[in-house]
């Protein structure tokens, strides 16, 4: 009886000490994490920072910084060029905030099948001789 009580406590509490949110989209569209602040602050934009620490399928690390929203909300903006399996953990600043710190999560990258061509073929950049090509080397006129 007793570690049936410990069961039910453990798979009570379990959701507010978890959080690995899993994420689906496609090559160069944009995701948008939204997190939620243990804590207030009276300014947000000198008291605290959010990260993103952003592993791609070849264990390559990129920090993406988060952005306050207003009220206790914060939020995350990336995109990924290449199709594969992402993970993700955020940093906040203040160790305390287990709203914003700690987040972990997966971000399931599928090759783009739609018709926008900036999508498709990626952002734009300047090619060799001036000309404006997409990321993958399509030219853009």
């Amino acid at each position: 009886m007793k570690q049936k009580a410990i069961a039910t406590l453990i798979l009570f509490f379990l959701p507010s000490f978890v959080w690995g949110e899993s994420f689906e989209i496609q090559c160069n569209e944009v995701l948008e994490i939204t997190l939620e602040s243990s804590r207030a602050y009276d300014n947000p934009y000198r008291e605290i920072e959010l990260d993103l620490q952003l592993t791609d399928p070849a264990g390559q690390e990129k920090i993406i910084p988060g952005y306050w929203d207003g009220d206790d909300r914060w939020k995350v903006r990336l995109s990924c060029p290449n199709a594969g399996k992402y993970t993700f953990r955020t940093i906040c600043s203040d160790q305390d905030n287990d709203g914003l710190g700690g987040k972990t999560g997966s971000i399931s990258i599928k090759p783009y099948d739609g018709p926008n061509p900036l999508l498709k073929h990626g952002a734009l950049k300047i090619g060799g001789t001036k000309n404006i090509v997409h990321a993958d080397g399509t030219p853009f006129l």
